[in-house]
């Protein structure tokens, strides 16, 4: 039976070129965050016999080698489907090298396999930072239009990637029937050329994702199944149930509350809680910021919450109950959870601005922290969207062109601090802008990048240019 979802997994993964093993972390629900210079662990389900030769980051526009080190043994990573892995190799990437998102990609003997996205390098943490928290996209669900809703997810990615937001959060239903139609994934995380649309791994931003009462293998509802089945198939299309990550002073935690726990009772998902408070008391120690993620806002939040006060909570699976956030997870808690509008019927997503500084959050565009696309248009008509932030060229900026300017309009009704435009222009040239701040700049393999963090007004319409020096 291994041997035949292993066949099974590996003809429908888009994420493998060769026949060879599989990425377990950081892959799909997962994206290591780390500073220029750092190291992270990778998690690699080898085939008999098969040998990690190197690791690569392939970003937009170049390539990073890497050393590595690595381990070989049989750890289970999912207690619920006891799925394992066979190496731990940890990576250090150069110092030095671009801020971006990039592909993790591992050369082995049986060929090359990728996490795309696996990785978001910072050059520093951000003092105040966006975070995106979007839900329940019921991507292909019947009754409801795809296409759109695939249009509805691409826009808030481009969106997110001009806010320059460092991590965005999906808490669950994301998609149905991807067993007999495995090319939705690759829509779900790359995108569909067909329609223009982009990916989560297309994010510049570091993505996360829990499962839903949704995510499941038989008629998309997780009662239908054993946990076993439910959390092997979790494993195969999307990567880890649970997972916790640090972003400066933050400390995330994403729980999968989804599936048979209660208020009072985690079940067979205790594991969860307990991995979560080892790492909290090990290497997630300290921090100012604690933030827990799931699907429901009022299930087994409280027992992280008993180790280390929650500064803020993440859920979906209640569609329309947004218009009043924030909610109490907890009887007695503060009310500090937040539900996001379901991308199936809304065109909207929660917004937070946190400071590293003090831990403290605001939620920039009002008291519910939901977040409306649309300066007008009609939600499921996207002919006639305009949006609230929009960024243009005058030429195509695609390092053709050593002159080129941007103009970002934005609509909302508050400033948005360190939004961020990509010139991409020839190599060999030394470059000025007219406005903002060059963040970073850099010679890719065939173009060069420059970087700019511009403020933007609330209600304006701000040009930067971007010209060679003689």
């Amino acid at each position: 039976m291994k041997q035949v979802f292993l066949i099974v997994f590996l003809l429908i993964s888009f994420s493998i070129t060769a026949w060879c093993g599989n990425i377990v972390y950081p892959w799909r629900a997962t994206t290591a965050i780390l500073k220029s210079g750092g190291s992270f662990e990778v998690w690699f389900n080898a085939d008999q016999g098969e040998n990690i030769h190197s690791v690569e980051l392939h970003g937009p526009y170049n390539t990073v080698s890497t050393s590595i080190r690595a381990v070989t043994g049989n750890w289970v990573y999912d207690p619920l489907s006891g799925n394992t892995y066979t190496h731990k190799i940890t990576v250090t990437v150069p110092a030095g090298i671009p801020a971006d998102r990039y592909d993790l990609v591992l050369n082995t003997s049986a060929g090359t396999v990728t996490s795309y996205g696996g990785v978001k390098i910072v050059k520093k943490y951000k003092d105040e930072y966006y975070l995106i928290h979007m839900s329940d996209g019921h991507l292909f669900q019947g009754g409801h239009d795809s296409d759109v809703l695939l249009k509805r997810k691409s826009a808030m990615i481009d969106m997110a990637n001009i806010m320059d937001a460092q991590i965005i959060i999906e808490t669950g239903d994301n998609m149905y029937n991807v067993i007999n139609h495995p090319e939705r994934e690759e829509y779900y995380f790359l995108g569909n050329n067909a329609i223009n649309t982009k990916g989560m791994a297309k994010a510049t931003a570091a993505t996360f994702l829990t499962p839903g009462n949704h995510d499941a293998p038989i008629a998309n509802n997780f009662n239908k199944a054993t946990a076993q089945q439910n959390a092997d198939f979790f494993n195969r299309y999307w990567g880890v149930q649970n997972h916790s990550f640090k972003y400066g002073n933050g400390r995330f935690m994403n729980i999968n509350n989804a599936w048979s726990v209660t208020a009072t009772n985690a079940g067979d998902h205790q594991y969860q809680i307990d991995e979560a408070i080892a790492w909290l008391r090990g290497e997630g120690a300290g921090g100012n910021f604690h933030l827990a993620a799931g699907h429901i806002y009022n299930r087994m939040h409280s027992f992280l919450d008993s180790v280390t006060k929650l500064s803020l909570v993440l859920a979906g699976h209640n569609h329309h109950l947004f218009t009043e956030n924030p909610y109490s997870f907890a009887e007695g808690s503060p009310a500090v959870a937040y539900i996001a509008a379901s991308i199936r019927e809304y065109f909207e997503f929660n917004l937070f601005k946190i400071n590293n500084t003090n831990g403290s959050f605001t939620t920039p565009s009002g008291a519910t922290a939901s977040t409306n696309m649309l300066f007008s248009g009609v939600k499921d008509t996207p002919s006639t969207w305009v949006t609230n932030l929009k960024l243009t060229f005058t030429a195509a900026n695609d390092g053709t062109n050593a002159s080129n300017s941007a103009t970002i309009e934005n609509k909302f009704p508050f400033a948005i601090e360190g939004a961020k435009i990509r010139f991409v222009v020839p190599k060999g040239d030394n470059y000025r802008i007219t406005k903002g701040i060059i963040e970073q700049e850099f010679d890719g393999t065939s173009v060069h990048v420059v970087d700019v963090a511009v403020h933007l007004e609330a209600n304006s319409t701000t040009q930067v240019q971007i010209v060679p020096t003689k």
